[in-house]
């Protein structure tokens, strides 16, 4: 598959290239003249959408540059953290696991 540096369509083009076994019944000492197989196809690069895989909110976590609230599923408290959704009122550590997150 050719590198892709854009979104747009390219064209694929792949020519086989070996030896195939002889034809059934044949003598296998012979040389049998092969027709070139070769198949082109296109299709589409494309940048696909940023997608949400799992928002988790932690109240009880040592929030700083050093620590993780998250270790092995569970708060920094051994609570399981709240699966999609976040405290109103009190402070906590939401942590967000993206799939074809932009480049920043």
């Amino acid at each position: 598959v050719p590198a892709g540096s854009r979104v747009g369509s390219v064209s694929v083009s792949v020519t086989f290239v070996g030896s195939e076994a002889p034809p059934l019944g044949a003598n296998p000492n012979s040389h049998f003249v092969r027709e070139s197989k070769k198949s082109t196809a296109s299709f589409t690069y494309f940048v696909p959408d940023p997608t949400i895989l799992e928002p988790r909110w932690c109240s009880g976590c040592e929030i700083g540059a050093s620590k993780r609230c998250l270790k092995s599923g569970q708060c920094g408290d051994k609570r399981d953290p709240l699966e999609g959704g976040a405290g109103l009122s009190t402070r906590g550590v939401l942590t967000i696991t993206m799939e074809n997150a932009p480049d920043f």
